[in-house]
């Protein structure tokens, strides 16, 4: 009798510790994933501000050009 509670409370440990890192895992990749799409998101922020400001300065040298060439 002892050995079979001994059988079975090591496949209860067993399991309990594989549910416990199965939802480890879980957490851990969710907050990866949520990291890296936040980091994705301001990169491509970060890239449509700079993608304005050379847009802007393109228009303020087409209008430097035209006020420069003869008419």
């Amino acid at each position: 009798m002892k050995d079979m509670m001994e059988e079975y409370g090591s496949v209860i440990v067993a399991a309990f510790l594989a549910v416990l890192g199965g939802i480890w895992w879980v957490v851990r990749n969710i907050l990866t994933n949520k990291s890296q799409i936040d980091l994705l998101k301001q990169q491509s922020e970060t890239m449509a501000d700079l993608l304005k400001e050379v847009r802007d300065d393109q228009k303020q040298m087409v209008r430097d050009i035209q006020n420069l060439a003869p008419r």
